[in-house]
């Protein structure tokens, strides 16, 4: 009929003004809508707001909180420092490992998330205006009079007390700012890391491990062997700590500033076979050839079919004697070969995560299982 929803909902109130005995059922077949809107325009004469679709999932959703950090990063920024579009999708590509979009989408994206930002930095905004006393002669140290500078209170307090030159809380500040940026460089490396559950060096007991020293952890945690790009093999059966010292080596390499990533090996090469289905495998190894240090746990839990057992010893092609690796393993090399069916492929694989290897042995007396038996005891 061409009505609004608003001269809709007024044209059945009039009707059932008019007839008293007109059925909502009739009301619905007269104007060709549905019973539900004829109640609503009895009990309200205002349409309701219509629901907004949920909004469907991109491709660049990932990647949208690490874009959103880089603009807030921006909003204390002098304009010529600020990210450009560009600058992001190189970022995001050689940072992130995110290469699935294109540089028109990161831009749209861009576009329209920065004046949000800019807006919600604004709003969020806590300062007060505050000076420090001048308390030496004009142009007997160095004068900042070009910029206006956002600082924190608490050190322009201290500065105030404490009669700070300029220079001086200058420098406070530049190191305040550079210790903040590590650290949070340091949590954005331990969280693109993907571990699956936290777990420190420091945490890892020693006396109930003897077989792990903390002089061999002293030197695994020196990042100097995954520069070198040398390999490191766990060794032990479960429960004896194996994928506590790969996820504690692995964040203190994260922490350390390398790229770290910890996976299974049944999710690798599910990832692998997966990336061959989509034609994108070449891609999706030049990926993992670019980070510092690949933590593949779980390795041997599962036997490889022979295509599973390929795709897997391209990986460690791929970062022969440059890039490091490190295996947690419940089975010696010498039942590797039940893991691979390929004989030959098998002794391939041993062959590059052994040479220049740290092989760390972790025993076989179970963690878990002793603590299980003493809390039985209790």
């Amino acid at each position: 009929m061409g009505l609004s929803r608003a001269e809709l909902f007024a044209a059945i109130r009039r009707d059932k003004r008019l007839d008293p005995e007109l059925s909502q059922r009739a009301l619905a077949e007269k104007y060709g809508v549905h019973r539900r809107t004829v109640r609503q325009a009895l009990l309200s004469a205002v349409p309701p707001p219509r629901k907004k679709p949920a909004p469907r999932a991109t491709v660049l959703d990932p990647a949208k909180p690490w874009i959103d950090e880089m603009l807030r990063e921006d909003a204390n920024a002098p304009r010529k420092q600020k990210h450009t579009a560009r600058r992001i999708h190189q970022r995001l590509a050689q940072e992130y490992d995110f290469d699935l979009v294109s540089y028109s989408t990161v831009c749209d994206y861009v576009l329209a998330r920065r004046p949000q930002i800019e807006a919600e930095v604004l709003e969020g905004r806590r300062h007060l205006t505050g000076m420090v006393p001048q308390v030496h002669l004009p142009g007997e140290e160095a004068e900042v009079d070009f910029a206006d500078v956002w600082v924190r209170l608490e050190m322009a307090a201290d500065a105030m007390r404490q009669r700070s030159s300029y220079k001086d809380f200058l420098a406070d500040l530049l190191e305040a700012e550079c210790a903040e940026r590590e650290e949070r460089r340091k949590q954005r490396l331990v969280r693109d890391a993907n571990f699956p559950r936290p777990k420190r060096l420091e945490d890892f007991d020693f006396a109930e491990n003897p077989n792990v020293t903390p002089e061999l952890v002293g030197t695994l945690s020196d990042p100097a062997w995954v520069k070198a790009g040398q390999p490191l093999c766990l060794i032990g059966d479960s429960g004896t700590g194996k994928s506590h010292l790969l996820i504690g080596i692995g964040t203190a390499m994260a922490e350390a500033g390398l790229k770290v990533r910890y996976t299974t090996t049944v999710n690798l090469v599910n990832e692998l076979a997966e990336a061959a289905d989509e034609k994108k495998l070449t891609r999706l190894i030049a990926r993992y050839g670019r980070v510092d240090l690949l933590c593949l746990d779980e390795f041997g839990y599962l036997d490889l079919d022979k295509a599973g057992a390929k795709l897997l010893f391209q990986i460690f092609t791929e970062r022969e004697e440059r890039r490091a690796i490190a295996i947690a393993s419940n089975a010696p090399f010498s039942e590797w070969k039940q893991t691979f069916t390929d004989a030959r492929l098998c002794t391939a694989i041993v062959d590059r995560v052994t040479f220049n290897a740290h092989i760390v042995e972790t025993g076989t007396q179970s963690y878990r299982f002793a603590q299980t038996q003493r809390k039985r005891r209790r």
